[in-house]
């Protein structure tokens, strides 16, 4: 089941007023294993925590996604995986293994 943020809100209060303005992100959505990681420019995307072995063999290419996650990714539904060694590929449904690693990455 694909893992999402949209329980995340952050409230902003303007000044000393007593009016509470309450922004919403979208949400964003990642393949099982991994974690939704927000960054400073309002982006997200979908990494692991260091000690998550699951989610490291997925982001090494040692493991295939689901055909849930794929389709997932594939309608845009879901952000692609954070990659140890390239990008994910939605041709082999999996990111990238070390002796497949781009020269360019």
């Amino acid at each position: 089941m694909p893992r999402d943020d949209s329980n995340v809100i952050e409230n902003d209060t303007k000044g000393g007023s007593d009016t509470h303005s309450v922004e919403e992100e979208p949400p964003c959505m990642c393949p099982t294993e991994f974690a939704v990681r927000r960054f400073s420019n309002g982006t997200c995307g979908c990494d692991c925590f260091d000690k998550e072995r699951d989610c490291l063999r997925y982001k090494k290419g040692k493991e295939y996604f689901s055909l849930k996650d794929k389709w997932c990714i594939k309608i845009g539904k879901c952000q692609p995986p954070i990659c140890e060694y390239g990008k994910f590929s939605q041709k082999t449904g999996r990111c990238p293994r070390l002796n497949e690693k781009s020269p360019f990455f």
